[in-house]
């Protein structure tokens, strides 16, 4: 009879525990669903906000970011935004450091604007420098009628810093005559 009293004990704590543990676990389901149906409800709400909130944010700044364009479309972006392209400078030679911090590495190539802007930037003593190569070109350019290309040695003023650059004219385009 002790034997069985035993038993019978050892199972009425294995129901309890069991009982107790399907309870708990029963518990942690519902609250876990609760939670979850409650960041569906909110994803399903919210999410026209969401995409409303970057639709708004897209026209305001009405494609003010951009990606990388063409070369083509680049200059004529630049255009747009900073007048007529005057030359190309292509770094050929270098020797010493900007002042500036100017990173003049050979083959960089720098586009010169009417206006005495450049992009990318460069330093206002090459910038004035280079402004007389760019003169010689155009000159060039007006007495040959063709495409000019000129070498020109630019020293700073400020170091030891020295750079050759080639300068590039647009194309000329001569008006077709119409027959």
């Amino acid at each position: 009879m002790a034997g069985q009293r035993n038993g019978q004990a050892s199972s009425l704590l294995w129901f309890i525990f069991g009982g107790f543990s399907l309870a708990l676990f029963s518990l942690f389901g519902i609250l876990a669903g609760y939670i979850l149906g409650t960041f569906i409800v909110l994803a399903l709400v919210l999410s026209p906000f969401v995409i409303g909130g970057i639709a708004l944010i897209g026209f305001l700044t009405r494609g003010r970011v951009s990606l990388p364009l063409p070369a083509e479309r680049r200059v004529a972006a630049e255009v747009e935004t900073r007048g007529p392209v005057l030359a190309m400078a292509r770094v050929v030679r270098t020797s010493g450091a900007c002042p500036f911090g100017v990173q003049y590495r050979v083959g960089k190539a720098f586009t010169l604007f009417e206006g005495a802007t450049a992009r990318p930037f460069m330093c206002p003593p090459v910038m004035k420098a280079l402004g007389v190569h760019v003169e010689q070109a155009l000159r060039a350019q007006a007495v040959t009628g063709r495409q000019a290309i000129v070498e020109g040695v630019v020293t700073c003023p400020l170091r030891a810093h020295s750079m050759v650059f080639e300068v590039n004219l647009p194309k000329v385009r001569v008006p077709q005559k119409v027959a």
